[in-house]
């Protein structure tokens, strides 16, 4: 089965799509099948990847300034064409760039079946997002694309609910949740003079940072032994200026900015935090989130991701978007025994392990590919 996958870019780490769409094309690559990735450069140097990569340049026309922002490249365009009756199936991961309908025009012309991951594009903070460039992208192809949708892949069901509300509430939708590497655990540093609360993403502005700054600033007197790191890009970003501004206007202590981290130190970082939070207004899956599972870290989320089972899992809380709801359960998880978060941790990280396997997803998404092909009955996890 000869399988091309196309997303913008897999350069930012701290991207989600960056880390789940090579994961998922490493994964399917092992199960048997042929793995083609069409990607806007750059290319990270520092990975290894299983299947091949087809990058292309951005168009210089009509300014640099405009085919950034848009993502157009008409290289990669004339090489989809040329290619894609040499693959079975068309899987699209994103929304609102050039690469991501180039393809669900060509897959309609070459009448191949075709998915779309929009990955938390069709959700309502995404959409309200700088609506006018969406607006515009519809209308340069993307409606095109979304029209020529064989499959939509969602990786909860709540982000089946946001691409129903967008119109499309008749086409077929796999529910196939991102996966999860699983690292060896490692002891944690000994005689740590704080216990360490951990914000690990992007640094921008859907992540609800500002509620979580606000919300330390009235509970760091009460917990003189906690500290808060924010991990994230913070290097020409004017949102992070803008957050380390607001923690000294509040008079903050113990909030530490580290800039990005990658590879083993994350990992490291992550086993030797005592609890993981992530405020978002908007994710439609939250990765870091996995991450901290995996690595026995429990966690805080909000309701702008779906990871309701944190609490039937007893490995977490899932909290309502907002500064008030976050400054009570902070108070909740910071108030329990080391003993008690450890415990959680390792709820969480079972669960992950039993669950969300790259080798288990791959194989759900192959069963997927297959019924589109006609060479298997409907799976499950099409609704």
């Amino acid at each position: 089965m000869k399988i091309m996958h196309i997303v913008t870019s897999i350069e930012d780490e701290f991207a989600g799509p960056s880390y789940s769409v090579p994961s998922l094309c490493n994964a399917l690559q092992s199960n048997g099948c042929d793995i083609t990735l069409y990607v806007l450069n750059n290319v990270p140097n520092n990975k290894k990847y299983n299947f091949k990569i087809q990058s292309f340049e951005r168009n210089s026309f009509p300014s640099k300034k405009i085919s950034n922002l848009l993502g157009l490249s008409r290289k990669m365009y004339k090489s989809i064409e040329k290619d894609i009756e040499n693959y079975d199936i068309i899987h699209s991961h994103m929304l609102w760039k050039a690469p991501n309908y180039y393809p669900g025009i060509l897959s309609k012309k070459y009448q191949k079946p075709f998915l779309i991951a929009p990955r938390g594009t069709l959700s309502e903070w995404a959409l309200n997002y700088s609506s006018w460039k969406k607006k515009l992208i519809l209308k340069l192809g993307q409606k095109k694309a979304l029209d020529a949708v064989t499959c939509f892949h969602a990786t909860a069901l709540e982000e089946k609910e946001d691409i129903s509300k967008f119109g499309y509430k008749d086409i077929p939708c796999a529910i196939l949740p991102n996966g999860i590497d699983i690292p060896e655990l490692k002891n944690k540093t000994k005689d740590k003079k704080f216990k360490r609360l951990t914000f690990l993403s992007r640094i921008h502005e859907k992540k609800g940072i500002d509620f979580l700054i606000k919300s330390w600033s009235k509970i760091q007197n009460q917990f003189p032994d906690w500290e808060l790191f924010i991990v994230g890009p913070t290097e020409n970003n004017p949102y992070a200026d803008n957050m380390e501004k607001l923690s000294k206007e509040l008079k903050c202590d113990r909030i530490i900015f580290t800039g990005q981290i990658y590879g083993d130190e994350k990992i490291s970082f992550l086993q030797n935090s005592d609890l993981f939070v992530l405020p978002t207004h908007s994710e439609n899956f939250g990765m870091v989130v996995a991450e901290a599972l995996v690595n026995g870290v429990p966690v805080i989320c909000s309701k702008g991701a779906p990871w309701e089972k944190l609490e039937e899992k007893n490995s977490g809380w899932w909290i309502d978007i907002g500064e008030e709801d976050l400054t009570k359960h902070l108070k909740i998880a910071m108030s329990l025994n080391e003993a008690t978060l450890t415990e959680m941790g390792k709820n969480g990280r079972e669960w992950m392990i039993k669950d969300y396997s790259w080798d288990s997803i791959a194989k759900q998404t192959i069963e997927v590919y297959k019924w589109l092909l006609n060479q298997a009955d409907k799976p499950n996890t099409v609704i």
